[in-house]
């Protein structure tokens, strides 16, 4: 599971690099993310009912407390290093760090102070960072719904903030809001509310006629991606399953589906020219059998638990390192024709997992200690 991790990130990596002409074949970006939400619905599954589980407020309490500990000092110490970025190279080198603090700058000299102060909440509380993406500013800075393509001194409302693609962490800390509360329910109830978050985009799209926003907020409004949350917590109730473990025991049928879910994603365009809606729900059918037999076979592994644990860091700090390799003095070394290849892809993986690696070590793993004492400490006194 710990590979499967890294690989998405990694994913997210290429999507943000490589030409579109070399990412054809490699499973999308905005896929990756929603198979890591998929992933997160089975985790979370799994240790609200293995390890969260006692009564009353004191499971929830130790279950939210520690998922913030899990999400915000990495989410944090990120964007602090965004800001230290945007405040430094301006002096020192006399050039931008992004287009964002001149858009913040854009909008001060406007006085959007309302707006300002909206997207820093939202980008320091992690809340609302999905929503931004719906919002676009005209060219005196009034908000307004995307209603498609970008015209005469727009903005999108994303590229204002300096951690946009942290839309994702949004929507993962509304999952871990509802996820005590989504478990309760039967299958079939679930079943349901998956199928009714797929439903919002085509209501919003054809009866309310608003495709363009409609197609956004697919991507990236939260509502719209409980449906792979809600995947993941019914994959680790078939990993729960005794019959579904009997017919899995076979090292050949696991070998078939672990087989069949990488194909998918490691040739998602090769099989998305022949039908993308049936390629879109084997993607996400087999990740629901693959998870719990790679999350079986993979959990004895410390070194694959460590390869997971760097998926998040290099998800947040990919951005930034991007950043900084576009910086004027750095592009003249490097030359036009380096950006957008493999190399410059490779590059970015190789910088993002250093510095997540030095991140893990100094902070997230000190952390996850805590975090583990604290749980520890809970079971104890259960016993």
């Amino acid at each position: 599971m710990g590979c499967l991790r890294l690989f998405l990130a990694f994913a997210v990596v290429a999507a943000h690099t490589l030409r579109t002409s070399d990412t054809a074949f490699i499973l999308p970006g905005n896929l990756a993310v929603k198979l890591f939400f998929v992933v997160s619905g089975f985790y979370m599954a799994m240790i609200l009912a293995e390890k969260y589980n006692q009564p009353g407020w004191a499971g929830l309490r130790l279950f939210y407390s520690n998922r913030a500990l899990r999400i915000y000092p990495l989410l944090w110490v990120i964007f602090t290093l965004e800001l230290a970025a945007s405040w430094f190279f301006p002096i020192a080198l006399g050039t931008p760090w992004s287009k964002w603090p001149g858009l913040i700058s854009w909008l001060y000299e406007h006085e959007r102070l309302a707006s300002i102060a909206s997207l820093a909440a939202a980008q320091i509380s992690g809340f609302g960072v999905d929503a931004v993406h719906l919002f676009s500013f005209d060219s005196i800075g009034s908000a307004f719904w995307y209603d498609g393509p970008i015209a005469n001194g727009s903005v999108r409302g994303w590229s204002l903030m300096p951690m946009s693609h942290a839309w994702s962490i949004s929507c993962e800390l509304i999952f871990y809001l509802a996820a005590p509360f989504l478990i309760r329910h039967k299958t079939p109830v679930l079943m349901a509310a998956a199928v009714a978050s797929m439903l919002i985009a085509p209501f919003i799209g054809r009866i309310a006629n608003l495709p363009e926003f409609a197609e956004v907020a697919s991507s990236f409004w939260a509502p719209l991606q409980f449906g792979y949350f809600i995947l993941g917590i019914l994959a680790y109730r078939l990993y729960r399953n005794p019959s579904w473990v009997k017919a899995t025991k076979s090292p050949q049928i696991q070998t078939v589906i672990t087989i069949g879910f990488a194909c998918l994603m490691l040739f998602y365009g090769f099989w998305n020219r022949f039908s993308y809606t049936a390629t879109l729900l084997l993607l996400f059918g087999f990740a629901a059998l693959a998870i719990p037999v790679l999350f079986a076979r993979s959990s004895p592994f410390h070194w694959d638990r460590a390869l997971g644990n760097l998926s998040y860091p290099v998800y947040l700090i990919h951005i930034t390192v991007i950043r900084s390799l576009e910086l004027p003095q750095v592009k003249n070394f490097l030359g036009e024709t380096y950006f957008g290849t493999l190399y410059h892809a490779g590059s970015v993986m190789i910088l993002s997992v250093g510095l997540s690696w030095l991140l893990v070590k100094v902070l997230d793993q000190r952390i996850d200690d805590y975090r583990q004492r604290r749980l520890s400490l809970v079971l104890a006194n259960r016993a």
